[in-house]
C-alpha cells in the first residue's frame, strides 16, 4: 500500500537569518513571516482612476472593500501558522496584513518547523534599519529654493495644496512648532507612534525618551522629520515662508527612536499598514495622498526590495509615495532602496555653493540596482534649505539644512499642489510623475538632452508641471471666423490635440448670440440641472437640432414648443463629446482604409435662425478634473 499527495517545500529561508542562526545564537531571534497566497484567493485590485477623482461615498466605499480584502487575505488563511505559534508561547506577534506576513520573535529550534507550515512562503530576518541623520545647521544662507521650483506660479493661480493630506514617514513632527500646529489634520487618525507601540511602552526603558513613548499627540526629539515637514508645509513666522504648500493638512508616523537607534523592518511595515487605515476603520476615508519618505537603507548601496510590497500596495489604493534618493554620493551605482525600487519615485538634490542648481556632492547616482532605470526620477533643492528646527517650547526656531531628506519634500509638496482644490483631484500617481518627469528642466544646461544618472529628468518646475496636466487646447477649423455666409445647418469641426499624458479628452460645444455666453441655457433633462445631456458620438458624427424635438438614446431630452422659441437665439449645447477611437480594418488583396485623424471633431447643428450672428467656442476636459482648456471664440453669420 502506498499514499501518494504532494510534498510539502520547506520555505524558504532568508540569507540574513541564515547567517544569524549559523552563528550558534540562543535567544529568540525577529523574524517576518511572508504566507503564500491562498489558492483561489483573487489579488486586491488596485483602486480605478474614476474613483480616485472622488473624495466622497463612492470612494469611501471602494476603499472599505479594498481595505477589507488586503486584512481578510492573511486572517483567512495562517490560523495553523497561529496555533503553532501560541502552543510554543511566542507572544512577541505583530499582523502584517499590508504585505501578507507576520512578525514575530522565535526561538531557534521553533524556526525551521515555522519554515515547514505549508501556508508559509518564507522566514527571513527581521533587519534593522538605521535612521536618517538629524539636520544640522550649513555653512550658508538659504537659497530661494521655493522660488526655483516655481512654487510661487502655483500659489498665484490660487493652489495651496487645500484638500490634500500629506503623511510623513519619519522621527516625528512637534507638533509645538507655529508654522507647524495649523496643517496638522488632527484627531485620532493623524499621528502613529510605531515606536511606542513595540519598543517604548514607557519612557525611561530601553533609552526612550518622552517621545518615543507619546501616542496621545507628534512629537520630535531627534529634529529631522520637523526639519522635513518645514519643507512641506511650513508656514511664514520666520518672515518668508518656508513650505511648498500652505494648505495642505499633514499627519505622520514614528518609525525611529530618538536615540539614532536601528529600526525593526517590521515596525516600518507595520507604518506603510496604518497609511492605509488610520483610525483601523476600513469604512472611512481618513488616507493620506502623498507619503513623504525621507529615509533609506543608508550606506547598503543594492536593491533591498523589503518594503516594495508596502510601497505598491500605498499606490494600489492611489497614494503617491516619494523618497529622498541618498546621501551616498558622488560616485555612480550610490543608489540606495527603497528608492531605487521601480515603483517608488526618488529624488536627488541639486545646490552648491554659488549654484543652485548644480547636483549637491552628496545626491546619490544611478542607475537603479533594481532594474538598471535612471535614478534618480528628479532633482529638486537641498542644499542648505531654510526650514523648522525643534522647538520644545512653542517657539519659531529655524536652520538651514542640507540632504536630499530635503529635496524629497519639494516633489511632494508639487505634488500636492497639483492634486489639490485648483488642481487636478483626479490625476493618477503615475500622471503625477511622468507630468514632473516630462516637464522638468533639463540639467546640466550645456549637456546633452534627456535623463541622466545625476540628475534624472531634471529640476522639477511646478508650473509646467501644472501646464503639463491642463486638458490640450482646441483650435477650431471651420466654419472660418466671421464667414457671414451660412445656411440653417452647419457643421462645426475643430481639432483636440491628444493628451500629452494619455488621458481621454472630452469636449464640450458651447454655441450662443453673445460672444461673452451669458444668456447661454443648459439642457437638461433635469430642472435641478444635476443630469446634464451626454451622449456618445459615432464615427458619422450627431445632428443636434434646437429648433425641434430633440431625443438622444435611452434618457431622451423634450424641448417644449414654448421653450423653443424662447431660447432659439441663446444655446448652450451642453454636450459632453466622448469621443471613441475609431479603428480601420483592413481588407482583402491587400488593400486598407486609411485611419482617421483621431484629433478631428465634429459637430452638426441645424435648425439655426436667419439673419443671425452666432459665437462658438469649444471647451476640453479630461478625467484628472481641474481646470478647462478653451479653444478661441469664432463667429459665423447665417443669411
Amino acid at each position: 500500500m502506498c499514499l501518494c499527495g504532494n510534498p510539502v517545500t520547506a520555505a524558504e529561508l532568508g540569507p540574513h537569518l541564515l547567517s544569524v542562526l549559523s552563528r550558534g545564537t540562543t535567544g529568540s531571534v525577529p523574524v517576518i513571516i511572508t504566507l503564500k497566497p491562498e489558492p483561489g484567493l483573487e489579488q486586491v485590485a488596485p483602486l480605478a482612476a474614476d474613483i480616485r477623482a472622488h473624495k466622497g461615498e463612492r470612494r469611501r466605499l471602494a476603499r472599505m472593500h479594498h481595505l477589507r480584502q488586503l486584512k481578510q487575505r492573511t486572517a483567512r488563511h495562517r490560523q495553523q501558522l497561529r496555533d503553532l505559534l501560541a502552543a510554543n508561547h511566542v507572544s512577541k506577534v505583530k499582523s502584517l496584513w499590508l504585505i501578507d506576513s507576520v512578525a514575530a520573535e522565535l526561538p531557534p529550534n521553533l524556526i525551521d518547523e515555522v519554515a515547514a507550515q505549508p501556508e508559509v512562503l518564507a522566514v527571513r530576518y527581521d533587519r534593522l534599519i538605521d535612521p536618517p541623520a538629524s539636520p544640522t545647521p550649513a555653512a550658508t544662507a538659504a537659497t530661494s529654493n521655493l522660488t526655483l521650483i516655481k512654487a510661487p506660479d502655483l500659489w498665484n493661480l490660487g493652489l495651496t495644496g487645500q484638500s490634500t493630506t500629506i503623511a510623513l514617514m519619519d522621527t516625528g513632527v512637534d507638533i509645538n512648532h507655529p508654522d507647524l500646529t495649523p496643517s496638522y489634520r488632527g484627531g485620532s487618525n493623524s499621528w502613529f507612534n510605531a515606536i511606542a507601540a513595540t519598543d517604548c511602552l514607557t519612557a525611561g526603558t530601553n533609552n526612550c525618551d518622552f517621545c518615543d513613548a507619546d501616542t496621545s499627540q507628534p512629537c520630535d526629539s531627534a529634529g529631522h522629520g520637523t526639519a522635513v515637514a518645514g519643507v512641506l508645509v511650513g508656514g511664514s513666522n520666520s518672515g518668508q515662508t518656508i513650505g511648498v504648500t500652505s494648505g495642505a493638512q499633514w499627519i505622520a508616523t514614528k518609525i525611529f527612536k530618538s536615540d539614532d537607534s536601528a529600526t525593526p523592518e517590521s515596525t516600518i511595515h507595520k507604518s506603510f499598514q496604518w497609511l492605509l487605515d488610520p483610525d483601523n476603520n476600513p469604512a472611512t476615508d481618513d488616507t493620506p495622498d502623498i507619503l513623504n519618505a525621507s529615509w533609506g537603507f543608508s550606506a547598503v548601496n543594492g536593491c533591498l526590495l523589503t518594503f516594495e510590497a508596502d510601497v505598491q500596495a500605498l499606490r494600489n489604493a492611489g497614494i503617491a509615495v516619494v523618497f529622498s534618493a541618498g546621501n551616498d554620493g558622488p560616485a555612480q551605482g550610490s543608489d540606495v532602496s527603497p528608492a531605487n525600487y521601480a515603483n517608488s519615485y526618488a529624488v536627488g538634490s541639486v545646490g552648491a555653493v554659488g549654484d543652485p542648481t548644480l547636483i549637491s556632492d552628496f545626491s546619490s547616482r544611478g542607475p537603479s540596482s533594481c532594474n538598471s532605470a535612471i535614478f534618480p526620477d528628479i532633482v529638486a533643492p537641498g542644499f542648505s534649505i531654510l526650514t523648522a528646527d525643534i522647538s520644545l517650547a512653542g517657539s519659531a526656531t529655524y536652520l538651514t539644512a542640507s540632504g536630499t531628506s530635503f529635496s524629497a519634500p519639494h516633489i511632494t509638496g508639487v505634488m500636492a499642489l497639483l492634486r489639490g482644490q485648483g488642481g487636478f483631484p483626479g490625476a493618477s500617481v503615475k500622471e503625477l510623475e511622468d507630468a514632473l518627469r516630462l516637464s522638468a528642466q533639463d540639467l546640466p544646461l550645456n549637456a546633452p538632452d534627456g535623463p541622466d544618472n545625476d540628475y534624472g529628468y531634471g529640476l522639477v518646475d511646478a508650473k509646467a508641471a501644472y501646464d503639463l496636466l491642463l486638458p490640450p487646447v482646441p483650435a477650431l477649423l471651420s466654419p472660418a471666423d466671421q464667414n457671414n455666409g451660412l445656411a440653417t445647418d452647419v457643421t462645426l469641426t475643430w481639432k483636440q490635440p491628444l493628451d500629452a499624458l494619455g488621458a481621454a479628452v472630452s469636449n464640450t460645444v458651447l454655441l450662443d448670440t453673445d460672444p461673452n455666453f451669458s444668456n447661454t441655457v443648459l439642457l437638461d433633462t433635469d430642472p435641478n440641472f444635476s443630469n446634464p445631456l451626454s451622449f456618445p458620438v459615432t464615427a458619422a458624427m450627431a445632428t443636434i437640432t434646437p429648433a425641434s424635438y430633440a431625443m438622444f438614446g435611452l434618457g431622451a431630452l423634450l424641448l417644449p414648443l414654448g421653450l423653443r422659441k424662447k431660447y432659439r437665439a441663446a444655446l448652450l449645447l451642453g454636450l459632453t463629446l466622448t469621443l471613441f477611437a475609431l479603428l480601420s480594418a483592413c481588407g482583402g488583396g491587400g488593400s486598407s482604409t486609411p485611419a482617421p485623424d483621431p484629433t478631428l471633431r465634429s459637430l452638426d447643428v441645424t435648425g439655426l435662425t436667419t439673419g443671425t450672428t452666432y459665437y462658438w467656442k469649444v471647451e476640453a476636459r479630461t478625467p484628472r478634473g481641474g481646470p478647462v482648456s478653451d479653444s478661441g471664440v469664432w463667429s459665423f453669420g447665417v443669411k
